[in-house]
C-alpha cells in the first residue's frame, strides 16, 4: 500500500508546490508594492495573504494527509482478498498514465486528488465529456458518477479501449449515443449504423 501512496505523492507533489509558488509571488508583490506599509491597504493585504496561505495549507493537507488517509480507510473496508489483489498486483497491473488496469477486476486511478479504486463490475458505463475529451465519466451500479481525468498528453479513446479490454460489458457512450451495442434491431441492421 505504501508504494501506491508514494506514486500518488509523486503524481501530486506539484499541486502544493504550485500553490506555494503563487502564494510567495503574491505576498512578495504585496511587499514590493508597499501594500503592507499603507494604512488604507494594510488590512486588505493581510486578508488576501491569509487567504492565499490558507489555500496553500489546505492543498498540502489534502494531498499529504486527507487523500492517503481516505485511501487507507477505503482499503480497510474491503475484503482481505481484494486488498491483497490491489496491493500485490499493483506493479503487474497494466499502466496507462497514472491509471492501473488490473487483470483481476480492479481499476486504480487518481481523481480530484483522491486515489480511486473501482471493481470493473461496478462500472455500468463510460462517457467522455467535453469537446476536447478531457474527462471520462464512469457511471457506477450504485448510481454514483466518478470522473476519470484525461491529461492533455493522453488519449481518451485509448483509455476507453483499455477499459473495454478488461470489462467488455461496460457500455460506452459518445455524445449520449451508445457505441458498443452490437445488437441488431428488428430489421436486422446494426444499431450503430447511420
Amino acid at each position: 500500500m505504501d508504494k501506491i501512496i508514494r506514486d500518488y505523492y509523486k503524481a501530486h507533489i506539484s499541486v502544493p508546490i504550485r500553490f506555494a509558488v503563487v502564494t510567495a509571488i503574491c505576498i512578495g508583490a504585496f511587499f514590493l508594492t508597499g501594500i503592507f506599509s499603507r494604512d488604507n491597504t494594510f488590512a486588505a493585504g493581510i486578508i488576501v495573504s491569509a487567504f492565499l496561505v490558507g489555500v496553500f495549507i489546505w492543498a498540502a493537507v489534502d494531498v499529504f494527509f486527507i487523500a492517503p488517509h481516505k485511501f487507507r480507510r477505503d482499503m480497510e473496508k474491503m475484503p482481505e482478498s481484494d486488498r491483497e489483489i490491489i496491493v500485490s498486483g499493483y506493479d503487474k497491473a497494466a499502466k496507462i498514465g497514472a491509471r492501473r488496469f488490473y487483470k483481476d477486476g480492479f481499476l486504480l486511478f487518481y481523481s480530484y486528488r483522491r486515489i480511486v479504486v473501482l471493481r470493473y463490475d461496478e462500472i455500468v458505463s463510460a462517457e467522455p465529456k467535453s469537446s476536447r475529451g478531457e474527462n471520462i465519466f464512469l457511471k457506477l451500479s450504485d448510481g454514483r458518477t466518478v470522473l476519470m481525468p484525461v491529461l492533455p498528453n493522453e488519449n481518451g479513446a485509448v483509455l476507453l479501449a483499455a477499459l473495454l479490454e478488461q470489462a467488455p460489458e461496460i457500455k460506452i457512450y459518445i455524445n449520449g449515443r451508445l457505441m458498443n451495442d452490437e445488437q441488431p434491431d428488428a430489421d436486422g441492421k446494426d444499431n450503430n449504423a447511420e
